[in-house]
């Protein structure tokens, strides 16, 4: 099956089923300097943006997400090369205020698409049996006819996924109408499988990976956090303003890029 007809199977749709959630917005990153940080986030509160968490004694979450990837790094290079359709699979848990759930505890599967500008999230709840058999290269089982259950099948059936890396950070979640905006910081990564040195060497070789270096280099100083911008096509004049008096940018990030490219630079040590 050609590429086209693997991203194809990851394409939006819309479903009906109450077994799964789904958020489509345009998703935008900038990287905060730390020495903003806390001004940043008091002209948020200025302007209505309230503490997004399960509930009122949430003050932070921590968040881990174990990405599947294939053998040649599909979702890595699409994100440097810009292609117009890419996905990323991930397992997710999540600590509110640092605190893990107990280990039987449900986790959530993640199919996340990107079409242009358009992000696509859908995701359903697995339980741990269920994500450590994924893990091993099985599948997931379900009597009921979850579509997301099948199109993710269906992806490690055409083009074949491992666990390839786990990430972990902090994450400070704000919302208000349509927009919400997360700081993320503290990111720690552990590979989960090597990546072989002949493909971590022809990767460097490529026209985008001095894009890579810099955004590995940006984050390790310490001197940032990662601000995630979520909307659905209007940013308010606030931020606007914000970003334009303290010459802030959007730019491309992705925390599980960031994580892949430290582990080639590893590999080539």
């Amino acid at each position: 099956m050609d590429s086209n007809s693997i991203l194809n199977l990851c394409a939006p749709e819309r479903q009906s089923e109450v077994a799964e959630e789904r958020f489509s917005r345009i998703e935008e990153k900038l990287l905060l300097p730390n020495s903003l940080r806390d001004d940043f986030i008091k002209t948020a509160n200025k302007h209505h943006m309230v503490p997004c968490y399960p509930d009122d004694t949430t003050v932070y979450s921590l968040i881990e997400s174990t990405y599947f990837d294939s053998q040649e790094l599909r979702s890595f290079t699409d994100h440097f090369q810009r292609a117009s359709y890419r996905f990323k699979l991930r397992g997710r848990k999540y600590g509110p205020n640092g605190h893990w759930p107990d280990a039987s505890a449900p986790m959530y599967l993640e199919l996340k698409t990107k079409s242009v500008d358009i992000c696509d999230k859908v995701r359903i709840k697995i339980d741990n049996d269920e994500f450590v058999n994924l893990k091993n290269g099985g599948r997931i089982a379900r009597t009921n006819k979850i579509k997301t259950v099948k199109k993710i099948n269906d992806v490690f059936e055409t083009l074949p996924q491992s666990p390839t890396c786990k990430i972990v950070y902090r994450r400070y979640a704000y919302e208000q109408d349509n927009l919400r905006i997360t700081i993320d910081d503290q990111i720690k990564f552990q590979p989960l499988k090597n990546i072989d040195p002949n493909l971590a060497l022809r990767l460097k070789s490529m026209t985008w990976w001095p894009d890579a270096h810099v955004m590995s280099k940006k984050l390790e100083s310490g001197d940032y956090s990662l601000v995630e911008v979520k909307h659905i096509g209007i940013l308010p004049l606030w931020l606007q303003n914000y970003m334009n008096t303290h010459n802030l940018v959007f730019q491309s990030f992705s925390k599980y890029c960031y994580a892949i490219s430290n582990l080639i630079q590893g590999e080539l040590r």
